[in-house]
């Protein structure tokens, strides 16, 4: 996930930077149309506790 997250970074930093925003850390969900209903419930519980804790704490 790091590697995602430094690809990110470097193409927005500059943008982000000047108007003062930030990029949010990566959510990475690999083979989704391959997963089961199940298991894509799970990421989806994953997603929002992922943009819990990075959009609202």
């Amino acid at each position: 996930m790091a590697y995602y997250q430094r690809k990110i970074d470097g193409l927005y930093q500059d943008i982000f930077g000047f108007i003062g925003w930030q990029v949010l850390p990566a959510f990475i969900a690999h083979g989704v149309q391959q997963k089961t209903d199940d298991e894509r419930q799970l990421l989806l519980q994953s997603y929002k506790a992922h943009l819990v804790k990075n959009v609202i704490a």
